[in-house]
């Protein structure tokens, strides 16, 4: 049995790892080190940025020993930008409540709102999109129903706007707009027209007819 001050110098030893700037109070512990100090030569990042892990030290005030634990997580491939984009996306309603979902589905919405309008500001050109969302979450005519529920939210700027408010509309016109195949490149959708826009002075013509 060691004495107290045995006991005391005992304690305020120090055994240094001769592989890294570690030190620690008792051999068992220095040696746990080790073990986890290889793991980590072992599978420490190579630089492809493809894993990762972690040395966490816990300190017991108490009985003054340092307890050493090691967490690594498995080499994962990183996805590319393609691959994150082209993921399907997961049905998330089931998990959650009515509550949690309308509300995520309503900040999404506006993220993606100002996100659409700061597109062509953030590159240097004047904004001109219309964005259509329908608000089917919620159905219309229950109890404190939204105003959205089962509405299309609709917002814009520039030319695009003022012809979807205007009194022609807006058409699908080849010369002017391309529809995108996916949502995660700018592949096209080929699309076939029933028939060539109008031009604007036929349609003077027919409004004049039924005048």
């Amino acid at each position: 049995m060691l004495r107290r001050h045995e006991l005391k110098e005992h304690k305020e030893r120090i055994f240094p790892c001769d592989k890294c700037d570690f030190t620690a109070t008792s051999e068992d512990i220095l040696r746990t080190h080790d073990q986890f100090h290889c793991f980590e030569e072992t599978n420490v990042d190579k630089g492809d940025g493809n894993s990762n892990s972690e040395i966490d030290k816990v300190i017991d005030d108490e009985e003054n020993i340092t307890i050493v634990t090691a967490v690594a997580e498995v080499s994962t491939k990183k996805k590319t930008k393609k691959e994150y984009l082209s993921e399907k996306v997961k049905d998330k309603a089931i998990s959650r409540s009515n509550k949690v979902n309308i509300k995520s589905f309503k900040d999404k919405y506006l993220t993606s709102k100002k996100k659409t309008s700061s597109l062509q500001r953030e590159h240097g050109s004047s904004p001109d999109y219309i964005l259509f969302v329908r608000n089917n979450i919620q159905k219309p005519g229950g109890k404190n129903s939204s105003s959205t529920a089962g509405k299309y939210l609709v917002y814009g700027e520039g030319p695009i706007q003022d012809d979807f408010f205007g009194i022609h509309g807006v058409k699908f016109d080849k010369s002017k707009h391309i529809i995108m195949k996916n949502d995660y490149n700018m592949e096209e959708k080929q699309i076939e027209e029933d028939s060539e826009p109008e031009s604007e002075e036929s349609d003077h013509l027919e409004e004049e007819e039924l005048l």
